[in-house]
């Protein structure tokens, strides 16, 4: 099952999608995870990968490319985080904002 959560920048939709698929135990690929992870690879600020982006098509397709194998793949390493670490986050104490936060605030960690 694929579902796909759309919008505008900074209305949250990597919180909900995360929720959504973790409510239905889904694997979660967010394109603006992958985003934020080329941005960090070039040692470039978020927002000025995203004017790079505006001037350059090539940006766009490489996320696209890289979302859509890594929605393809196998993925243990996800698979692993979704089973074993976030219960056991939850059995320590942490709350479901508190995962959210953490997994948005430091993307390259869960995508590595």
């Amino acid at each position: 099952m694929i579902i796909t959560v759309s919008g505008p920048h900074g209305t949250g939709k990597s919180t909900y999608a995360a929720r959504l698929a973790r409510e239905l135990g889904l694997r979660h690929v967010s394109a603006g995870l992958l985003f934020r992870r080329l941005a960090d690879e070039k040692h470039v600020s978020l927002e000025a990968f995203g004017q790079l982006a505006l001037k350059d098509p090539a940006i766009d397709r490489q996320v696209d490319e890289e979302t859509m194998k890594e929605a393809a793949a196998p993925n243990w390493s996800m698979t692993f985080l979704f089973e074993q670490v976030i219960p056991e986050l939850r059995e320590r104490g942490m709350t479901d904002e508190q995962l959210d936060q953490m997994m948005v605030e430091n993307p390259k960690r869960w995508l590595a």
